[in-house]
């Protein structure tokens, strides 16, 4: 489904071609941001489409990219998922404003999880209000320096491919590195602003590879 998180699959398979012949390992802007502003790699996932299925997979990064990766990038010939191999194709590059799955638009849609990164309860396991989901989400936005949302609606689950699997169905535990939140409640939300705004859209935690993807609404 399109909304399997595909995880550092792409990350790892860039980071097995030789980058300005020398077999150097990804600049940290691919990594991290210093000033923790999210401007490094993301690894989203695309569904063109629209049969539920993933065919795309998209490299952005608001820091730009060096020469020597986008070169690396078009090495890269094949994903492997566990035991299944996807042969991959470079199909295109450009900004995000040229790209239609980064909108602008004033609705969007999550196509994976959204997963609390914080927190959302007491240890006792009582709700923590100034923590829940779109308390974190809408944070998160005014922290990346989006607009506050004229609303925020949840649902628990989305169609892909005639089918309505829940969130909690999606694969959302990174491989390496940290875990969710033991309360982490996944949930699809959807986002509406008072002006179109530009993507890539995605937050809470794994957004970096996949998790809490938002997509335009068409003709918003």
């Amino acid at each position: 489904m399109a909304a399997r998180l595909l995880g550092g699959r792409p990350s790892l398979a860039l980071e097995r071609c030789v980058i300005d012949g020398q077999g150097a390992l990804l600049p940290d802007g691919l990594h991290k941001d210093p000033e923790n502003l999210h401007r490094h790699a993301f690894w989203l996932s695309g569904d063109a489409d629209e049969d539920g299925l993933i065919d795309h997979a998209w490299l952005f990064a608001t820091c730009g990219l060096p020469r020597e990766v986008l070169a690396a990038a078009a090495l890269v010939e094949f994903i492997r998922v566990g035991i299944s191999r996807f042969d991959v194709t470079p199909e295109w590059m450009g900004s995000a404003a040229s790209c239609a799955s980064f909108g602008p638009s004033k609705e969007w849609q999550a196509l994976t999880p959204y997963i609390t990164p914080r927190h959302r309860l007491t240890k006792t396991g009582k709700e923590r209000p100034a923590f829940s989901a779109e308390v974190q989400l809408r944070e998160e936005l005014a922290a990346r320096g989006w607009p506050q949302p004229l609303s925020v609606t949840w649902t628990k689950q989305i169609v892909a491919r005639e089918q309505c699997p829940p969130a909690p169905a999606y694969e959302f535990v990174r491989q390496k590195g940290t875990k969710p939140p033991t309360d982490a409640e996944p949930a699809f939300p959807a986002v509406t602003f008072s002006e179109p705004v530009t993507g890539p859209l995605a937050f809470g935690y794994g957004a970096h590879f996949g998790l809490g993807q938002l997509l335009p609404v068409g003709g918003s």
